[in-house]
């Protein structure tokens, strides 16, 4: 008697078979489901030339389904994306990607000098791209742990440190934020469209189909996903560490301006003890502001 033992991976797909002898025929796997075959007389299988065919035909087959699968989950699992193409960046065209305010702006006049020497009371930035949650750390097939969202907050990062180089005239040194300030931040995730969105699915200013969402519309990003890619990617660039986010407030809609093809504007302020109050009265309000 004879048996077809397989192992099926469900997390990739993935599918290997051992045949160990048999009389019955050749199974078939069919997205990652084994279907189980006719069985085949005991005369096919009586002859050792038939039984040893069999068996080498039903490995090499199994064998090469499993290798299909894997190959198809790697190319899923890898985007394909052009180097130069970068998945953040700045508009070069605009000369306000980076708002700065400083505690006194009276005493120098010089913007780099100043933020050399001043301490910033609040800054306002924005980078584009579409918005993306930060995804949970995953293990490898051979127990490494892994952070799947590296490329994008490597992208993130760079366009940051951009914006910030060409408002300083050169590379950071420090965060722009000291490490014993407290802060209050906002941010604004306009969230890429599908070109089903525009007309002959082609974006633009002006495309937009009249039957498209409105900016309020679900959108399978989590908002909180989203707060936590931008906290920690501005991890020792923005500020020390992310623990000094005292306040945060954030707002996810469909992106409606020009290319629609998303962005994330960021707002931080610098907080004292005496702001609190006051703090705490504009986080009510936003909910409360339309009920009365």
């Amino acid at each position: 008697m004879s048996f077809l033992l397989a192992v099926i991976d469900t997390n990739t797909k993935s599918t290997n078979a051992l045949i160990i002898h048999g009389f019955f025929g050749v199974p078939k796997i069919r997205r990652g489901k084994l279907v189980s075959p006719k069985p085949i007389s005991q005369e096919a299988t009586s002859h050792p030339k038939n039984s040893a065919g069999m068996r080498a035909s039903c490995y090499c087959r199994a064998a090469n389904n499993a290798e299909k699968m894997n190959s198809i989950d790697t190319a899923s699992s890898v985007p394909e994306r052009s180097k130069e193409e970068p998945w953040y960046w700045i508009n070069e065209t605009c000369d306000h990607n980076l708002e700065v305010t400083f505690q006194d702006e009276a005493e120098s006049e010089d913007e780099q000098e100043k933020c050399k020497s001043k301490q910033i009371l609040k800054l306002r930035l924005k980078i584009y791209g579409n918005p993306r949650p930060l995804q949970r750390h995953r293990t490898s097939r051979r127990q490494h742990t892994y952070n799947p969202s590296v490329k994008y907050q490597k992208s993130f990062q760079e366009a940051l440190k951009k914006v910030i180089f060409d408002f300083r005239g050169e590379s950071i040194d420090a965060p722009f934020f000291d490490a014993t300030e407290f802060l209050a931040m906002s941010i604004i995730f306009r969230m890429k469209r599908p070109k089903s969105h525009f007309v002959n699915n082609k974006p633009g200013p002006g495309r937009l189909k009249k039957k498209s969402p409105s900016d309020l519309s679900p959108i399978r990003a989590d908002v909180d996903n989203l707060i936590k890619f931008v906290l920690d990617s501005m991890n020792g660039i923005m500020y020390e560490d992310d623990r000094q986010i005292t306040s945060i407030h954030a707002t996810k809609l469909l992106d409606n301006v020009d290319q629609c093809g998303g962005s994330i504007e960021v707002y931080v302020r610098s907080i004292e003890v005496e702001d609190v109050e006051k703090l705490l009265e504009s986080s009510i309000s936003i909910i409360d502001q339309d009920t009365e």
